[in-house]
C-alpha cells in the first residue's frame, strides 16, 4: 500500500466535538495506516500535528480532506481535495465548487440526497468514523427507569427536538439525559420546567461510559450519538429536521445488522480510495 502526505482542514480544532471529532478519528486512523497526516484549522489549540491554516504550504501534501470548506473558499485552490459535507442545513454548511475538488463525501444519506438535488454527481456516502474498541456491545443498565441519551451542543438545531422529546419523557416517566455545551443557556429555563425529567452532563471524552448507563439514544438524523448507541447494542430515537426547519416525529431505529461501514479504518480506506481512483488506479468505488 502506498503511503501519502495528507492534509486535513477544518474551521476549529480545539475540542473533540462534531467536526473536530471527525478529524481526530480520521487523522489518527490514517496515521495508523502509515500515512503522514497534518491537521490545519483556523482556530487551534497548540498540539503536535496541528497547525493553523496560514502555516500550510500546499506543495507539501499529496491531497487534502476538507471539512467546512465554505469557511475559507479562497484558500487551497491547487491541492487535490476531497470535500466532506457534515450537514444538510445551509446555516451550517454550504457547497463550494472548485476545479481541484475531486469528490464530495456525505456522512449520511440525507446529505447525499441534498448534494444530488444540487446537481453534484461526484459524491459518495461514507459514514463518520468510529472507534470499535471504545464503543462495544454493553448489557442493559440496571436502572428500572428508562434513560435516554441526547448528546451534542445545545444549539438552535437541537432545541426544538429536545423540547419535544422531553415532553415524551415526561409522559412516559423516562429520564432525559442531556450531554453537551449550552452556549445559549437553554437549560436554565428548560430544566426548571422539567426538574425531575432532565439530567444534564457537561461534554465528556468518556461519552461511552455515560451511554452505557442509558437504554436508548435520541437525536437528529443518523448522527454520531445514534451510531455510538448502535455500537453498544442500543436502539435510537431519530428525528428528521427538514431544511425548511420542519420537525418530524421521532422514529425508533433498530440496531442494523451490518455495522462495519462505521468502523474507522474502513472509513479512512474509502477516502484514500477516492484519491487513488483520481490517479487512474484500479479501485472499487
Amino acid at each position: 500500500m502506498k503511503h501519502y502526505k495528507i492534509l486535513l482542514t477544518c474551521l476549529n480544532y480545539r475540542s473533540l466535538t462534531g467536526c473536530e471529532l471527525y478529524n481526530y478519528e480520521l487523522s489518527r486512523t490514517l496515521k495508523e495506516m502509515g500515512h503522514d497526516v497534518t491537521i490545519a484549522a483556523q482556530n487551534v489549540t497548540p498540539q503536535e500535528g496541528v497547525i493553523t491554516l496560514d502555516e500550510v504550504n500546499e506543495n507539501d501534501y499529496d491531497f487534502r480532506i476538507a471539512s467546512q470548506e465554505w469557511c475559507f473558499p479562497e484558500k487551497f485552490n491547487n491541492i487535490p481535495s476531497i470535500s466532506v459535507i457534515h450537514s444538510e442545513h445551509q446555516w451550517f454548511e454550504k457547497i463550494i465548487k472548485k476545479p481541484n475538488i475531486l469528490y464530495y463525501v456525505a456522512v449520511r444519506p440525507s446529505i447525499k440526497q441534498w448534494l444530488a438535488e444540487e446537481g453534484i454527481d461526484n459524491c459518495k456516502l461514507i459514514w463518520n468514523p468510529f472507534d470499535f474498541d471504545k464503543f462495544q456491545p454493553q448489557p442493559q443498565p440496571d436502572s428500572k427507569q428508562i434513560r435516554i441519551l441526547f448528546a451534542g451542543k445545545l444549539n438552535r438545531t437541537r432545541m426544538k427536538p429536545i423540547v419535544h422529546f422531553t415532553e415524551i419523557c415526561k409522559r412516559n416517566g423516562w429520564k432525559m439525559v442531556l450531554c453537551g455545551e449550552d452556549p445559549f443557556h437553554f437549560l436554565k429555563q428548560h430544566m426548571s420546567q422539567y426538574p425531575n425529567v432532565i439530567e444534564y452532563h457537561k461534554p465528556t471524552p468518556d461519552i461511552d461510559k455515560l451511554l452505557a448507563t442509558c437504554h436508548y439514544t435520541a437525536g437528529i438524523y443518523i448522527g454520531r450519538t445514534t451510531i455510538e448507541g448502535w455500537l453498544q447494542g442500543k436502539d435510537g430515537w431519530v428525528y428528521d429536521l427538514g431544511r425548511d426547519g420542519k420537525l418530524t416525529p421521532p422514529v425508533l431505529m433498530r440496531v442494523p445488522n451490518d455495522l462495519t461501514k462505521f468502523e474507522r479504518h474502513n472509513v479512512a480506506q474509502q477516502i484514500v480510495d477516492i484519491y487513488e481512483s483520481s490517479l487512474g488506479r484500479d479501485v472499487q468505488m
